[in-house]
């Protein structure tokens, strides 16, 4: 009985995640925040019998500013042997992504074999649901509203000032330093011309839609009372690249009491 030899190079591109639809290589990658990456590894083959040479990698399609090859761009792959390479999903922008790693060779039947990639970027509120409640819809434990460790503090709450949602507890930040914690208050001023100040953290980077903050101060503590914004300005220092710390003075002074909050809003 003869044996059949191969004399030309033979290509293959696979990895446990890869998938076949209708002939075409397909890899997905799982939602990721804008400031986060998810990774799989790819793997180029040569099931033939004599070596075959990888040409290029190169990254086409829609989005390919929002995926990464780790790989040589060239390699000479010896029969039965592979070379692996690194794919990440880094988004740059909310929504569907979509890619397309090309490997070009010296195979002449398959010359060119293309992986779409695809993926969805999160908001900075899904993917804040994704890492603890792994979930990105604002549903049940994870909807805004919810309060599922029984703080008297809801989700929206939590997520605004760094606070872990399934850890019960109202710490109040630490004035200078802290990072994570309720807005605190203290009273700034001579004497006879004291002001009511308020620190609070504050989301930066990526803006989160309809999300807002508010500082806000009255001479009454109930929430229907007549809140209104300083006119002073704030004094805004970045903590890093999500997170800056806010100071802002009450325009009144001298008063006999005030009181102030920090009022979340979202529109999501």
């Amino acid at each position: 009985m003869g044996h059949f030899i191969t004399t030309t190079p033979i290509i293959e591109v696979e990895s446990p995640e890869t998938q076949t639809h209708e002939g075409i290589l397909s890899l997905d990658f799982d939602p990721a925040g804008l400031d986060q990456t998810e990774s799989h590894t790819v793997f180029v083959k040569n099931p033939g019998n004599v070596p075959l040479a990888v040409h290029s990698v190169g990254m086409v399609g829609d989005n390919p500013e929002d995926f990464e090859i780790d790989a040589p761009p060239t390699a000479t792959i010896a029969p039965g042997e592979s070379v692996a390479m690194e794919i990440r999903f880094a988004p740059a922008v909310e929504g569907p992504r979509r890619a397309i790693v090309r490997v070009a060779s010296s195979d002449p039947a398959k010359p060119t074999v293309d992986v779409a990639l695809s993926g969805v970027g999160l908001s900075l509120s899904e993917s804040w649901r994704k890492l603890y409640f792994r979930q990105t819809a604002a549903t049940g434990d994870a909807a805004d509203s919810a309060d599922p460790d029984h703080d008297g503090l809801s989700n929206l709450v939590e997520r605004a000032f760094n606070l872990h949602p399934l850890q019960s507890g109202t710490a109040t930040l630490v004035p200078g330093s802290g990072t994570a914690g309720l807005p605190v208050c203290s009273l700034v001023g001579p004497e006879n011309a004291r002001r009511l100040r308020v620190e609070f953290i504050r989301r930066i980077g990526p803006p989160e839609p309809g999300m807002t903050y508010q500082a806000l101060f009255s001479d009454q503590p109930d929430v229907a009372g007549s809140w209104s914004a300083s006119a002073n300005p704030e004094s805004v220092t970045t903590i890093d690249d999500d997170w800056e710390r806010v100071i802002i003075e009450d325009d009144h002074a001298g008063v006999p009491r005030r009181f102030a909050c920090v009022r979340i809003i979202s529109a999501g």
